[in-house]
């Protein structure tokens, strides 16, 4: 019997730590996540000897790089032609994070980078990036007022609402617009509004549905195509070879090979009449 007793007290201590080691890993990065913002996914991978002879004008973005001061830098240092910010709003103040926490945590417990941080940084790419990840009037007004007292060439605004990059269109003329597309079926519904949809500048689309229709679709319209989020060398090839504009990744390796050549033109040189 008591044998019996302490296997079992033994197998519940085990149980009860590894439950607890796991919970508290849990709780880190649920932590991190409410509190911080996630690190961005940014890794220097390899590159094989299947290159093109050629990239033409493809442009890279480097991958929520803006959310991390260190990720932002590295991205810089890598020659990205553009840093992506992910925009969240907490207690009417502009962040760089990719998840908006919740309203109680976010109005005692968050601390993440600021945009205006993380702007002072990302700024000095050739292109910015903000990936939109609200569409409330208070966020829009927010980022308006943002933007309005900062100056920047070519500004990319990505959101999955076409409702808010229309009105955004109207108060920041000069930004750069593209509905974030994560799906065919996305994609499709936007085709089915041909006036609102060439009040675009184009579609940022995750790369794993665009095919040549997708992209005969788009130049039909005059607009472009940014993939993402491509982190292998065959992809990319497959891609630039149907003409997309710009590729979106974490592989620093792919955001040397296409970053900082010259071209003849600015990166985004607007394609559809304003």
């Amino acid at each position: 019997m008591r044998l019996r007793w302490t296997t079992l007290a033994s197998v519940t201590i085990t149980t009860a730590t590894v439950v607890t080691w796991l919970w508290a890993l849990i709780l880190r990065d649920l932590t991190q996540r409410y509190t911080r913002g996630e690190r961005p996914g940014q890794f220097l991978g390899q590159i094989d000897a299947d290159l093109l002879d050629d990239y033409g004008s493809v442009f890279v973005i480097a991958h929520n790089a803006g959310d991390d001061a260190e990720t932002a830098q590295t991205a810089l240092d890598h020659s990205a032609d553009a840093v992506e910010i992910d925009v969240i709003i907490v207690n009417e103040q502009l962040y760089a994070a990719h998840h908006t926490p919740p309203k109680l945590i976010g109005a005692w417990l968050f601390r993440g980078p600021k945009l205006e941080d993380a702007w002072e940084i990302v700024s000095r790419a050739e292109a910015v990036a903000l990936d939109l990840k609200d569409a409330s009037p208070e966020y829009e007004d927010a980022l308006v007022r943002f933007l309005s007292d900062r100056s920047h060439d070519q500004v990319i605004l990505s959101s999955r609402s076409i409702e808010s990059l229309i009105r955004l269109k109207r108060q920041l003329p000069n930004a750069h617009l593209y509905l974030s597309v994560p799906d065919r079926e996305s994609f499709d519904r936007l085709n089915e509004d041909d006036a609102t949809a060439r009040q675009l500048d184009g579609v940022s689309m995750r790369h794993t549905h665009v095919d040549e229709d997708v992209m005969a679709t788009l130049k039909g319209r005059n607009q472009r195509m940014i993939a993402w989020t491509v982190n292998e060398l065959p992809r990319v090839n497959e891609l630039v070879r149907l003409g997309v504009d710009a590729i979106t990744s974490d592989n620093l390796a792919i955001v040397s090979l296409l970053g900082g050549r010259e071209r003849p033109e600015p990166l985004l040189s607007r394609r559809v009449a304003d």
